[in-house]
């Protein structure tokens, strides 16, 4: 593992937990959402379980991004 992607997570801890907790509820909210879906079988149903997905998506490639991309946020060296 690179130095300064372990520097990352080290440095912001709280970012990284709060948005796998995200994950986490968005995956509980998604099933909720489906469970619903196959009972009733409305698009608004499908239109909730779509949105999650797509929330999902997103906190996904937050956290991805945030831990793999080593200037995320800078700090790197500057070259003068």
């Amino acid at each position: 593992m690179n130095l300064i992607i372990l520097n990352y997570i080290i440095e912001h801890p709280i970012d990284i937990i709060l948005g796998i907790a995200n994950i986490c509820l968005i995956i509980g909210l998604m099933s909720i959402y489906w469970k619903s879906y196959k009972h009733y079988i409305t698009r608004f149903s499908l239109g909730l379980v779509l949105f999650a997905a797509f929330l999902l998506i997103h906190n996904l490639l937050y956290v991805i991004t945030f831990i793999t991309y080593q200037n995320f946020w800078g700090g790197g060296k500057i070259r003068t």
